[in-house]
């Protein structure tokens, strides 16, 4: 009986922990919405390759703030972010909002595609692969974003 009442204890300790983490949590998330996106690229920046957790906080505050200032831009440049730290589908799902986001300024077109060309060759379709690096292409042309020239020629070599 004593075992069941430890566990039982044990098991509410962990579940005020959770809720006190979670509350934690959203408190930070509320304090960084105030932060400039300068503040919130740069600490995403720091964390995306060793704690995509913490770099998953920095890139939403960084969407939630664009979203109540209703900037396109930086919406599309929060998705972007996103995609970097998240599994494949979902990684997909916010390149393709991006490029809906995108779809009038095109200022992000070319490195969007570049980048879903990417996520489809690391997940090993390479018709989609080779498909979105040509849309980069035409969009780098179209932008004269000379500087992604040679990493879309490069990719596309790999695939052929």
């Amino acid at each position: 009986m004593k075992k069941i009442y430890d566990s039982i204890f044990f098991i509410g300790i962990l579940f005020f922990a959770n809720i006190s983490a979670s509350q934690d949590n959203t408190q930070t998330f509320d304090s960084l919405q105030t932060k400039d996106y300068n503040y919130l690229k740069k600490n995403y920046g720091n964390y995306y390759s060793r704690n995509t957790k913490r770099a998953n906080l920095y890139a939403n505050a960084f969407l939630r703030r664009a979203y109540n200032e209703k900037d396109s831009n930086r919406i599309t440049e929060a998705y972007y972010y996103l995609s970097f730290i998240n599994p494949y589908k979902i990684a997909i799902s916010y390149i393709d909002s991006a490029l809906a986001y995108d779809k009038y300024a095109k200022n992000w077109n070319a490195t969007l595609y570049l980048k879903e060309g990417s996520l489809h060759y690391l997940n090993g379709d390479f018709k989609k692969t080779l498909n979105s690096y040509l849309n980069a292409k035409q969009h780098a042309e179209e932008q004269n974003q000379y500087l992604l020239y040679p990493k879309i020629e490069h990719n596309i070599g790999l695939i052929k």
